[in-house]
């Protein structure tokens, strides 16, 4: 019997491989895939749910303890370049490499959790395009942004903290999105 389905839960799944966001089963049996592929993994409950199965609160368990499982796994995409939504095109000077920036945004992380934004401080944010002196994503989404634009940036953890987060407010390997207005 089927236990759990993104396709049933209307989403697809986002995650890093290899740093325990899901299955042990996953991470050793995901690894090499394509864009487009499927497997299907027989995941042993030792590499699974393990000993306390997938259980609830109400006594009922989706996965009893100690059961092996079987997932078909499609990958859809891999998830390293920042997606660019300009939500307001902007009609002033357009961002190139090297130009000082002046900017409004707002950080949250998928679940909508704000971790930084301007408004909280209640002054722009400067920066120079393109020197590193913001996440890579930042120099790498921001190019050809128009003065008095609003851009949304979804930015990959390999593009933003990686694997160290950023103190208590952005947990490792996290997916950030800002809403950012060039000023």
């Amino acid at each position: 019997s089927s236990f759990d389905s993104s396709e049933e839960l209307g989403e697809d799944w986002i995650f890093t491989l290899g740093v325990g966001h899901v299955l042990k089963g996953w991470d050793e049996g995901l690894g090499g895939m394509r864009v487009g592929g499927t497997r299907r993994l027989e995941i042993p409950s030792h590499l699974a749910f393990g000993r306390s199965g997938q259980c609830f609160s109400d006594g009922t368990c989706a996965v009893p303890p100690n059961t092996d499982v079987i997932y078909d796994v499609t990958v859809l995409d891999v998830f390293d370049e920042v997606i660019v939504e300009d939500t307001i095109e902007g009609d002033g000077e357009v961002a190139e490499a090297n130009d000082v920036l002046f900017v409004e945004y707002t950080g949250q992380l998928r679940n909508g959790d704000v971790f930084d934004s301007t408004n909280l401080t209640g002054t722009l944010f400067q920066f120079t395009l393109g020197r590193g002196n913001v996440i890579p994503g930042w120099d790498q989404g921001i190019p050809g942004m128009k003065v008095g634009g609003t851009r949304r940036l979804t930015i990959p953890p390999v593009l933003a903290y990686g694997p160290y987060g950023a103190g208590s407010a952005v947990p490792p390997f996290a997916v950030l999105i800002f809403d950012i207005r060039l000023v």
